[in-house]
């Protein structure tokens, strides 16, 4: 199954980064404030040279995620659909959007440069 990466940032004024994985959408962007407590957690622990255990990232933040947005799945049916890469895939872009967030790519910063001086 491939993960098909939706970006609806030209749709809507707030960024937003869905990942398809088979029925399961999952906004990497929108991080309950305990779960953006944890990757900074996570992330605390790797710059202090402790280490990334990957099984519990995936215990503890991108299965509560997908759960948390999926109101109707299962543990379970979550870790039996998808593969190890596939979920350290969206544990990436979780990292990678908690990391950016409120960051405004270089091709944003240049149109509100150009709106500034019409």
């Amino acid at each position: 199954m491939a993960i098909e990466i939706i970006d609806l940032e030209e749709y809507s004024k707030s960024k937003k980064r869905i990942i398809k994985l088979g029925k399961f959408e999952i906004d990497v962007n929108d991080l309950s404030l305990k779960m953006a407590i944890k990757v900074a957690d996570y992330h605390n622990r790797i710059a202090s040279g402790e280490g990334l255990d990957s099984e519990a990232v995936l215990e503890n933040i991108v299965i509560p995620i997908i759960l948390a947005q999926n109101e109707n799945s299962t543990r379970e049916e979550i870790e039996n659909s998808f593969n190890y890469d596939q979920l350290m895939k969206v544990s990436s872009m979780i990292f990678n959007a908690y990391f950016n967030a409120g960051v405004d790519n270089e091709e944003h910063q240049n149109n509100k440069k150009k709106e500034k001086l019409n």
